[in-house]
């Protein structure tokens, strides 16, 4: 099991307890002393490593401790980035296929009144129908509205 299957799952809790991997000069140290690039480090050497320098907190954090979790740092944003690109290419292809069809795509609903009376309150205009247009509309309202709960929830929760 990995990291983030062990904490979706409930058997790992991360205990975001701050460890002084020391000065940017230790941590350049680290990188140069090692090349960061091309160290294979995987979730269990990790957890290892920051289970061990967190039960001892006088623990200094080797030369090697610091490169590991540098790199697997480097590694996740890697590949975060990637993964937001190619969501990015994904939504932006969904769209141009939706838009070039759009008369395809279309909801009509002009014979259910409280559908017309939603969509008017949403867009502000009478609509007897949608579009695909105006369902991206719509995802990016939702979108809006989950932010907003998010943030008022970690303000009243925190």
């Amino acid at each position: 099991m990995n990291l983030f299957d062990n904490i979706r799952k409930g058997k790992f809790t991360p205990e975001f307890q701050q460890i002084n991997l020391g000065s940017e000069e230790v941590l350049k140290e680290a990188i140069y002393t090692k090349k960061v690039t091309e160290i294979n480090v995987n979730d269990e050497t990790i957890e290892t490593t920051l289970r061990k320098l967190r039960q001892d907190s006088d623990l200094k954090p080797s030369v090697e401790d610091k490169a590991n979790v540098l790199a697997f740092t480097k590694n996740l944003t890697d590949n975060i980035e990637k993964t937001k690109h190619k969501i990015k290419q994904t939504k932006d292809k969904f769209t141009r296929e939706i838009k070039k069809a759009s008369d395809k795509h279309t909801f009509v609903f002009s014979n259910k009144p409280d559908l017309i009376k939603y969509a008017t309150n949403v867009f502000q205009e009478r609509k007897d129908s949608l579009t695909a247009d105006d369902f991206l509309v719509l995802l990016e309202m939702k979108k809006q509205i989950e932010m907003d709960q998010l943030i008022k929830y970690k303000e009243e929760n925190i």
